[in-house]
């Protein structure tokens, strides 16, 4: 049985590869240049990533953490090799008018197995952010604990996204893994854990009877020096329509 479950997460990750991938970079405004710097960006955004076009990005503004009040850029693509395409008119537009400075660039990988996923997005763009480290000897617990989770987020029929993402490129160590809630806004975040989270431990006990179990050995499961939550609120207008 673990050989099976080992085997099962070993093609779960490999072929999450070759899932949908976010390019993540940090952008850098000073105060003086914000107005100009979304402004920009929504204009470059309507001009060369609006609907059906080929360079897909979503902008964030970071809300915690030591980039706050600066913005997160990512850009989506179904695959590695769709990177290789870059926007000549839409580059020189940007660094011609785009007052910023391009910070930390990372790789991540979808992980559709993991992932519960109901596409949702609609003025939902507050966003819980979790990055954390598993101990190698204890991935099959922390991936145990997700795939269950997800089945209860299934069971209760949970309205928002709940993303898994492995990172595969722009990191310092290893096992490092991004979770993404979707929320109206921190009161709607509130609610959840108050309403939502006991119905989701009682699913998680009906289906598999060993929440306390597996929420504890998926504790254990995490590098005891690092882990981290942010926060960043999705901007609409600075951003390509979903499709």
């Amino acid at each position: 049985m673990k050989k099976l479950l080992i085997t099962i997460l070993l093609f779960a990750f490999f072929s999450n590869v070759n899932a949908q991938i976010l390019q993540m970079r940090v952008l850098t405004v000073e105060n003086k240049d914000i107005q100009e710097f979304e402004s920009a960006v929504a204009k470059k955004t309507q001009m060369y990533n609006g609907k059906g076009a080929k360079e897909k990005f979503f902008t964030f503004k970071i809300l915690t953490g030591p980039n706050a009040q600066n913005y997160a850029r990512v850009r989506v693509v179904r695959n590695l090799g769709e990177l290789d395409y870059q926007n000549s008119k839409g580059n020189s537009y940007w660094f011609k008018n785009v007052p910023h400075t391009s910070g930390r660039v990372s790789l991540w990988a979808v992980n559709k197995d993991a992932s519960y996923r109901t596409g949702n997005y609609e003025g939902n763009d507050h966003r819980r952010i979790a990055i954390l480290s598993y101990k190698e000897d204890k991935k099959d617990d922390f991936w145990t604990f997700q795939m269950r989770a997800k089945k209860a987020y299934e069971k209760i029929g949970h309205p928002y996204n709940k993303s898994i993402l492995n990172q595969i490129s722009g990191g310092s160590r290893r096992n490092v893994v991004m979770i993404r809630w979707v929320f109206k806004n921190f009161e709607d975040e509130e609610n959840w854990r108050k309403n939502s989270v006991p119905k989701l431990i009682a699913a998680y006990n009906e289906l598999f009877g060993a929440w306390d179990v597996d929420y504890k050995k998926f504790r254990e499961s995490l590098s005891d020096d690092w882990g981290l939550t942010r926060h960043h609120k999705f901007m609409p207008k600075l951003s390509s329509p979903r499709e």
